[in-house]
């Protein structure tokens, strides 16, 4: 019998052998859940494993997935593992939105200004507030390692599809419980989402 176990303040090798009434029980560390899972797919199978988890594990920032949960269902929302990101500014949450709204298209500097500040004009202390909102985007995404979520070129931003699992995507590509979770709202906090919406009312709803 093998034990994996993902040993994050505990002493585990100690505490499972006192429980478990085997004789032939083989400890061993694992330094995340993936890890863990991907060495019992490698075991025979004679053998019986289990995954021993500290209780406090979701607390960490390991996850299975390794993906960015995002909502966009009712309020447009962000979750890494079971938790909200926190974003420094409101207008950066937004300017994600827009972005995951745009599905990996590229959004100029001039036209994520027009989304963030209608009817404001567009000049170089607009485009210096754009960049501050831009900088604290990454900043955010940069405490749960994920600023490669979004990629900058010159007066371009796009975000990187393939890095989130997304309700308005699946939807999309025909997912059956995308399906039953969509209640004929999307991103309701946000004015300019109102084309998208009404796009997927006609065509879901």
């Amino acid at each position: 019998m093998r034990i994996f176990y993902v040993e994050e303040e505990c002493d585990a090798d100690k505490t499972l052998k006192k429980t478990i009434d085997e004789k032939d029980v083989e400890c061993i560390k694992c330094n995340s859940i993936t890890e863990a899972f991907t060495r019992i797919k490698s075991a025979g199978k004679e053998e019986i494993s289990v995954i021993m988890i500290k209780s406090t594990w979701a607390e960490q920032d390991t996850f299975s997935n390794n993906k960015l949960i995002v909502q966009t269902f009712g309020n447009f929302e962000v979750f890494y593992g079971d938790r909200p990101v926190a974003f420094m500014r409101a207008k950066s949450k937004e300017l994600l939105a827009y972005l995951i709204d745009r599905r990996g298209a590229t959004v100029t500097t001039a036209e994520a200004c027009g989304i963030l500040w209608e009817g404001k004009e567009y000049n170089f202390s607009l485009q210096r507030q754009f960049q501050t909102v831009v900088s604290d985007l990454i900043k955010s995404l940069r405490k749960i390692d994920f600023e490669h979520l979004i990629h900058r070129s010159r007066n371009c931003l796009s975000v990187e599809v393939s890095e989130v699992e997304c309700d308005y995507y699946k939807l999309l590509k025909g997912d059956a419980e995308a399906k039953k979770l969509y209640m004929g709202e999307y991103m309701t906090n946000y004015s300019w989402a109102e084309l998208t919406a009404g796009f997927l009312a006609q065509k879901y709803h």
